[in-house]
């Protein structure tokens, strides 16, 4: 006999083997940017990272960086890799266990082949999606998350097939401790939750009383999210919650009905409902609205609605549960309180895994964010109330920009290529997938639909992502694109389904062919996922740490010349005695009071850190109004009490160097705080030593070899713009050359290797364009860098300055040969960027007397007339303003 179920093990078996080869081929060597960096430093010491904490991937991360790997990055980053291969083994059963709610007997391998096409083309659309697959290669909390996600759906298909009504619970009450769970990693994992409580219901009925019971609890909870602390109307909530729920689960109180077929003949008259009981609800309900009608969390946000809508649910749902157990709906009130009250009694136990920030913050670790030290900054960590809260109103970019944003997140999961066709074609097979879905079975239809939205509009709104994110934030949906790839797949096995009616060869060839159109992915998006030669990262914090004087304060702008250091410091050992003081996180008082106990120079006490609050203050010239931030405070008061006595740095990454730009010399990758005062200020012989001696570029340029750029080494968008910080020292090098003439070949080198960084930098093509228009007077060699210059920054005038005039240097030179012909087209390319560049800047005196030259070399007599308009208009006195414009010489 064939065994069809062996068969759909196998194939979970060999897609998760096949995903985890993939991975580990591509997976991080050592540590990455943005919060790879943290997660992995905070798993080995044991700390607490940014707010949720994340305290389960935590402890995965610190079990796993005692594996002997060749490095600890590389072992936690394994954690991903495990995860993201289990995920597709579990969706792999999962999905078997969907299709088979709607196939046949199953004979033989060719009478089930539409569900192994269903399961190998979904895992393969799932396992290498961009986003999923970039979340398995590194140390970070996404592809756990998905995990649990995976492990649930199983447990609750797994639980419809079982033999009922009722069937047994232990299977849900698995997905109830594995949710709450979690939490502990990513709140993401619940996303699909709405999805699984209906197909509950859809197969129990009697769950739709759990549900009414669970109000008080969701309600409470949901107050607390908004920022009223527990012991307040959340807490009457629950005792309210208890008091019901227990009252329901006490069999002796709930004697058992007559009942005809499911339902009761009548409603007994008996209904209990002790006279004790409506009148205790009515006074926790009045003690909980009074309460939050006089709690606010803010002057902008009054938790008081709130509380009375959470009344007003939490009351219409016990009593339509008393309804239901009253009409025979619910079969035994005390079955859906009993469920309820252990998976309430489950998902606690599974939340007191957030006992460990409780615990390690008390503790003092190296990397202690938020300082949980308390129940009440737990649970505010957990809340993340350190972040902006989210609001749904108003939306922070119009509605139709934000569905933009996330359709071009869609678009670039399942194919890396810009061809409109390649990028709708998957979609199309989703929505043919969800089609067929609908007409085939509609419970796990429901399912899937329900989940899907959360996932991909619930969150749009939710969220209100704007259109200036510091980073993309596509890996917030991958439960989405899960969710499409999973109707992918069934897409794909429909269409196999299909062709079994049209016979034994057809039905194969379409079966290959949907197979192979789901490796399209992989194909796609391999070079841009493969992580196996980037040390960028790494490289990019030991050229910051390594090279700074002893007992060094080094001041960062943000995550990723922070991170980094941070891991090379807990983990590797590198520069323990350099302190880093973080600008973002010193907007934060914990950050500062922990600083200070480093050992960073600060003149106020923990106590008057703690009390520390931006104010605004106002110029008594201006009138203008300032906000004097935390770190305006911070960043003075250390340099102020330090008084020079440690040396201080400023990474290249900072933007606001808060007035101290003056002193600052760099020295490569970072500024060195002077007592000297001067503009752009470069210490050449510690720069030259550092970028040629020092750094270390691997997976960038080979530097062997004529630093060749290393295209083979994928950089994103923000890694790009990271390295162009190696093409600044450069190019500052380069200026500094550029004012000897004899330094004129030492400039184009310096030029020349700063573009090798970042092939569109400003300055180095400006420098090169000044260089060989200007000096040499070699505009043929200066005109690919002022196109360069101005196609990747059309909006610098300053840029269609350069090249308007490496045109008309090209047009005169020309003209001056008799080459009129030749020379036409560059004073049109001038005339063309003057006119951009008056559009903009009528001010730009120096362009006046450039384009009235272009105007007459083309006989352009009515634009000379207009041109002089402006000149009397913008001129300015005593330069020719309402005078005539002489052409130049």
């Amino acid at each position: 006999m064939y065994q069809h179920e062996r068969t759909n093990t196998i194939i979970a078996w060999a897609l998760g083997a096949f995903t985890f080869i993939v991975y580990m081929m591509t997976t991080a060597p050592v540590v990455a940017f943005w919060d790879n960096g943290e997660f992995i430093a905070v798993g080995y010491i044991l700390g607490v990272g940014h707010p949720p904490g994340s305290p389960v991937y935590t402890l995965l991360s610190r079990l796993f960086g005692l594996l002997p790997f060749p490095n600890v990055a590389q072992a936690v980053n394994f954690t991903s890799v495990v995860a993201g291969a289990a995920a597709i083994f579990f969706f792999s059963l999962a999905i078997a266990k969907i299709a088979r709610r709607w196939e046949g007997e199953i004979k033989s391998f060719g009478d089930g082949l539409p569900t192994y096409v269903t399961c190998i083309t979904s895992c393969l659309f799932i396992a290498f999606s961009f986003s999923y697959w970039e979340n398995a290669l590194e140390a970070e909390v996404y592809a756990w998350n998905v995990l649990v996600m995976a492990v649930t759906l199983w447990l609750v298909l797994r639980w419809s097939e079982l033999a009922g009504p009722p069937r047994p619970r232990r299977h849900l009450y698995l997905v109830f401790y594995f949710l709450a769970l979690g939490i502990g990693i990513h709140m993401g994992s619940l996303l699909w939750a709405p999805g699984f409580l209906v197909f509950m219901i859809l197969f129990e009925r009697s769950y739709i009383g759990s549900l009414l019971l669970a109000a008080p609890f969701a309600m409470g909870f949901f107050l607390m999210s908004k920022g009223m602390p527990w012991w307040h109307a959340p807490m009457a909530l629950w005792v309210l919650g208890f008091v019901q729920t227990g009252y329901f689960a006490l069999p002796k109180l709930w004697p058992e009905r007559k009942k005809v077929g499911r339902r009761a003949k009548e409603a007994p008259k008996d209904f209990p409902v002790a006279t004790w009981f409506m009148p205790a609800m009515v006074v926790l309900a009045i003690v909980v609205l009074a309460e939050g009608l006089t709690w606010s969390t803010t002057s902008e946000q009054s938790v008081a609605l709130s509380t009375f809508m959470s009344i007003i649910i939490s009351g219409v749902a016990l009593w339509g549960f008393t309804k239901l157990a009253a009409n025979g709906t619910i079969e035994r009130p005390q079955t859906p309180a009993r469920a309820l009250l252990a998976a309430l009694l489950l998902s606690f136990l599974a939340l007191t895994i957030h006992a460990y920030l409780l615990i390690r913050a008390r503790l003092e670790p190296a990397i202690n964010e938020s300082e949980p030290k308390t129940i009440k900054a737990v649970l505010e960590v957990m809340r993340r109330a350190q972040y902006e809260p989210m609001r749904f109103f108003p939306r922070r970019t119009p509605f139709p920009n934000q569905f933009r944003i996330v359709s071009g997140y869609h678009a670039q999961q399942f194919t890396s290529s810009k061809n409109l066709v390649a990028i709708l074609a998957p979609f199309a097979l989703a929505v043919w997938g969800l089609i067929a879905h609908a007409k085939r079975d509609r419970r796990t239809f429901a399912m899937m639909l329900i989940g899907w939205l959360m996932a991909s509009l619930g969150l749009l709104m939710y969220l209100n992502v704007s259109d200036h994110e510091v980073r993309s934030r596509e890996y917030f949906w991958v439960p989405s694109y899960v969710g499409l790839a999973i109707w992918m797949g069934i897409g794909s096995g429909a269409i196999v389904h299909w062709a079994k009616e049209v016979g034994k060869v057809w039905r194969n060839v379409l079966a290959v062919a949907v197979i192979v159109f789901a490796l399209l992915p992989l194909v796609s998006n391999y070079q841009i996922s493969n992580r196996s030669n980037n040390y960028i990262a790494h490289n990019y914090g030991m050229n910051i740490l390594q090279y700074l004087d002893e007992d060094a304060i080094l001041i960062t702008n943000g995550d990723n010349d922070t991170f980094p250091l941070w891991y090379l410091q807990q983990v590797e050992g590198v520069r323990p005695d350099v302190d880093i003081v973080n600008l973002s996180l010193s907007q934060i008082n914990w950050h500062l009071k922990q600083v200070k106990q480093e050992g960073v120079p600060i003149s106020f006490t923990f106590e008057q850190i703690d009390q520390m609050r931006p104010y605004w203050t106002r110029d008594p010239e201006t009138n203008e109004l300032t906000l004097v931030t935390l770190k305006d405070i911070a960043i003075h008061d250390i340099i102020r009490t330090n008084n020079f006595e440690r040396p201080v740095y400023f990474a290249v990454t900072v933007d606001d160097f808060m007035g101290y730009y003056d002193n600052l010399k760099l020295e490569g990758m970072v500024f060195r705080l002077t007592q000297e005062t001067g503009r752009h200020m470069v210490d050449v012989e510690r720069t030259y030593e550092n970028v040629f001696e020092n750094y270390d570029y691997s997976s960038i340029v080979d530097v062997e070899d004529n630093w060749r750029v290393m295209h083979e080494v994928y950089k994103t968008g923000p890694t790009a713009r990271l390295i162009t910080n190696y093409a600044a020292g450069f190019s500052r090098l380069g200026f500094v050359a550029m004012q000897d003439p004899e330094q004129t070949d030492e400039a184009i080198r310096l030029y020349t290797i700063a573009l090798k960084f970042a092939p569109n930098y400003g300055p180095a093509l400006n420098g090169l364009v000044a260089i060989y228009a200007a000096r040499l007077l070699q505009p043929n060699l200066a005109l690919p860098f002022a196109e360069r210059l101005v196609e990747s920054q059309p909006e610098l005038v300053e840029g269609w300055v350069r090249y308007g005039g490496v045109h008309l240097m090209i047009a005169e030179a020309l003209a001056r040969q008799n080459q009129a012909d030749e020379a036409r087209p560059h004073f049109e390319e001038a005339v063309e960027a003057y006119e951009y560049v008056l559009a903009r800047e009528p001010e730009r005196y120096d362009v006046y007397a450039a384009l009235m030259t272009a105007y007459q070399q083309l006989g352009m007599a009515d634009r000379v007339n207009n041109l002089m308009e402006m000149w009397q208009m913008y001129g300015p006195e005593g330069t020719g303003g309402g005078g005539e414009v002489a052409p130049q010489q």
